[in-house]
């Protein structure tokens, strides 16, 4: 059993600049890519759910993120990226209270937020904000969820959403990749 709080793991293995797919999920929630005999690192996704107000999917938002990081490696941003030098990547789901208390004490705004990235490895994810999001877009709460993984995923490599024309481009990448991994029901 997980310890709590702790509801899903992933593994990925990267080749240099390249990352290479071949994910299988196993029966232990893990996802471990193949790196067909190239060099490379290893980066873990580790998903945490700390609170009660909106239920994870946990097996759909590991298979989008697994299967949006290549292209979020294929699209760097024009910060330094910290992405590629990450062993860990902790993604952790919260309520709109816990967020706000994190976006107070690190970002002087006391209001609740979508998507906090942190370039040591750290992702959090407000389900509240997302459910709200999701129903003002028409689109399922998981699916919203992923979309937040790739756009903290983004940050880490080096994209900004703080001024245009960066943010644009932001966007227009984490909707490509959203679309890729998880297309909308027609």
């Amino acid at each position: 059993m997980d310890p709590p709080g702790r509801v899903g793991r992933g593994l990925l293995v990267c080749g240099g600049d390249d990352w290479w797919g071949a994910l299988e999920f196993l029966e232990t929630g893990a996802w471990r890519g193949g790196d067909r005999g190239h060099g490379g690192g290893i980066v873990t996704l580790n998903f945490y759910d700390h609170q009660s107000a909106h239920p994870v999917e946990l097996p759909l938002i590991e298979a989008a993120a697994a299967a949006a990081l290549p292209g979020v490696l294929g699209c760097a941003g024009t910060e330094e990226s910290a992405l590629e030098g990450l062993e860990e990547i902790e993604i952790t789901f919260v309520d709109d209270e816990a967020i706000t208390q994190v976006h107070a004490d690190f970002l002087d705004d006391a209001t609740p937020t979508d998507v906090i990235t942190f370039h040591h490895g750290e992702i959090l994810i407000s389900t509240e904000t997302a459910a709200r999001q999701a129903e003002a877009h028409g689109q399922p709460l998981q699916r919203e969820l992923a979309l937040y993984v790739i756009h903290g995923l983004l940050h880490l490599h080096g994209h900004t959403d703080l001024t245009e024309p960066e943010r644009g481009v932001m966007h227009a990448a984490q909707d490509r990749l959203l679309a890729s991994v998880w297309p909308e029901k027609s």
